[in-house]
């Protein structure tokens, strides 16, 4: 199997960008993780650091692709990024992966930094946000438009 990985960010109006990304092989798997800091609650830039390189050494460490060891690295990051937290510091990120083993495709994700597969030029998978607008569309209470 080959993959081919890119990766472009920008600040978004921002002084600082407080977004981080990794992607590439580990053991057999392939990986490609991408966090977006939150701006406005501090260290954003650190937690999304942070959630990569710790989602990165925990499934060097462990790399199997099971719920059960993804739930566990994300766990783990949430833990991590919880005791570097201070009064002033509120430090929060969104979390996004794609791992693949050669013949299993897993993805986690937390916030609304969002996973989109396509397939034969048509939109096939995407993950769902984890934020208000995203819970008032599937309640039906506000609509989402695709244009092609």
């Amino acid at each position: 199997m080959k993959i081919w990985a890119a990766d472009c960010s920008f600040p978004g109006g921002r002084r600082e960008n407080e977004d981080a990304v990794r992607y590439g092989k580990v053991g057999g798997s392939f990986l490609a993780l991408a966090a977006d800091g939150l701006g406005g609650h501090g260290g954003g830039g650190e937690a999304s650091r942070l959630a990569v390189r710790s989602f990165w050494e925990g499934f060097e460490r462990r790399p199997k692709i099971t719920e059960e060891n993804l739930f566990c690295l994300m766990e783990e990051i949430n833990a991590k990024i919880l005791r570097r937290q201070t009064e002033t510091q509120k430090m929060r990120t969104t979390f996004v992966g794609l791992l693949c083993d050669g013949s299993r495709l897993a993805s986690v994700h937390v916030g609304d930094s969002r996973l989109y597969w396509f397939r034969d030029g048509s939109l096939a998978f995407r993950t769902l946000d984890h934020s208000v607008s995203q819970m008032a569309a599937l309640a039906g209470e506000i609509y989402e438009v695709f244009v092609e």
